[in-house]
């Protein structure tokens, strides 16, 4: 795949070939396109369907292959659930919550200041922080649960399966306690 993107392709190309799974070669079809992305200067969509019809997306870039459902799902600086990720994902974990009569409880986290501090210290050090809040948060929720950047500095976490008001106060309480505690991003 590799080697067919570098050769710089700038229009679709269909190649036929096999993959080799469980000792077994399958036929596929690879369908190639270039596909501008803003976490990549240029990458190559590709599309790999079985002769079965099953498909699967992949973009290659800068020497890596990356599934485009995860692409499109994932913040690329905190590798969390991103908002088109809530927005699909939000309405379905409702409708189970409602058909199995569980509870969900939506957690709004935005960073007080945080401006300033990338207006003082520079995008970089924001950045780094970014990613090290996410990390925090990430330690406190469950298995269970999803924590979103929703975008900038505004994050969101789905409860779900709650039993009761004092879980949710719970879980708010020990982010509030982890995300508060010092950090040391590059020295500052």
């Amino acid at each position: 795949i590799l080697r067919i993107f570098q050769s710089n392709i700038y229009e679709t190309r269909h190649v036929y070939s096999f993959i080799i799974e469980n000792n077994k070669r399958i036929p596929v079809c690879l369908t190639f396109d270039t596909l501008v992305l803003p976490q990549f200067s240029s990458a190559a969509c590709v599309v790999v369907t079985e002769v079965s019809g099953q498909g699967t997306l992949q973009i290659a870039a800068h020497g890596k292959n990356y599934d485009l459902r995860h692409i499109v799902a994932h913040d690329p600086l905190t590798e969390l659930h991103n908002r088109t990720f809530l927005q699909e994902y939000l309405p379905r974990l409702i409708e189970l919550a409602m058909q199995h009569n569980e509870r969900l409880a939506l957690l709004f986290i935005d960073i007080d200041n945080f401006k300033n501090l990338n207006n003082a210290l520079g995008y970089s050090i924001g950045d780094m922080t970014l990613k090290e809040v996410a990390g925090r948060i990430k330690k406190v929720a469950s298995v269970r649960d999803f924590v979103v950047r929703v975008g900038g500095d505004d994050f969101m976490v789905v409860l779900s399966q709650v039993r009761d008001i004092e879980e949710v106060i719970s879980v708010a309480d020990r982010i509030l306690n982890i995300v508060r505690k010092d950090m040391n991003i590059s020295g500052h």
